[in-house]
């Protein structure tokens, strides 16, 4: 993909970014799916899927960095009318400026939604801070609910995948008690909404719930901060100290 093409995606995204009030750019998604690829030992995967896509910008970087041959993403959301609507049809007008209709694809839907019909094969599913919106934790029986249904669906994915098939999951442990009223601070101060820790599992909750489903783990890793005054060569290690987001990558037996 040319310069231009990749310039345009980048603006987009950070324009989106602004509005959300979030921190992200298309080099954030870059080295993140580095981050994965490292991780897995996989360098490359024909056909992705990811649940809960948004605004669907990770898509356009996973085929934009060559990680991805074709990417494909489901959210509940796109149908409705409001904020999210109307970033996902700016996103799907940016795809077909930019030449990527064909490879990148938005649509309607739900996890279980793929679970019951989809006939289509995948070589990688991708879970980015949503497994804890569908699979929320709570106090306890509820708890044991949601994690029960969260492995017996993520048993059922397996069938979902070609002869070779990889989980790629991004979610942010809840870490200590200070880290997280800071956390929360400094969204408040930035005008974004607080995070409800009590619906977090930590990373170690959530390798077990993919390996009771199947998986085996291929790796852990902690994901950096995403601020300017962290992007600088050399403070990446602070980066990823201030962070409690982790990444899990996954290969099904």
């Amino acid at each position: 993909m040319n310069e231009i093409a990749v310039d345009r995606i980048d603006r987009a995204i950070k324009q989106w970014a602004r509005r959300k009030r979030a921190l992200i750019s298309l080099s954030c998604y870059a080295r993140e799916i580095e981050m994965w690829g490292r991780t897995a030992g996989v360098r490359k995967v024909r056909r992705l899927l990811e649940i809960g896509s948004g605004s669907g910008w990770f898509l356009v970087a996973a085929v934009v960095f060559g990680f991805a041959g074709e990417a494909t993403g489901i959210d509940p959301a796109i149908p409705e009318a409001g904020t999210q609507a109307e970033d996902i049809a700016n996103t799907e007008s940016v795809i077909q400026e930019v030449g990527l209709s064909d490879r990148v694809h938005l649509r309607s839907g739900t996890f279980q939604n793929i679970l019951r019909g989809s006939q289509e094969p995948y070589d990688l599913l991708v879970f980015r801070n949503v497994l804890h919106h569908i699979y929320p934790k709570s106090g306890g029986g509820t708890e044991d609910k949601y994690a029960s249904r969260c492995v017996d669906d993520l048993s059922s994915a397996r069938g979902l995948f070609t002869t070779a098939g990889y989980v790629y999951v991004v979610e942010v442990d809840p870490g200590s008690w200070l880290w997280r009223a800071t956390y929360n601070l400094l969204r408040t101060l930035r005008g974004a909404p607080t995070i409800d820790w009590k619906t977090k599992r930590t990373a170690q909750e959530w390798k077990r719930i993919f390996e009771k489903a199947g998986f085996q783990s291929l790796g852990l890793a902690r994901l950096p901060l995403h601020h300017p005054l962290l992007a600088a060569p050399g403070v990446e290690g602070l980066a990823r100290v201030l962070s409690q987001s982790f990444l899990l990558a996954g290969r099904a037996r």
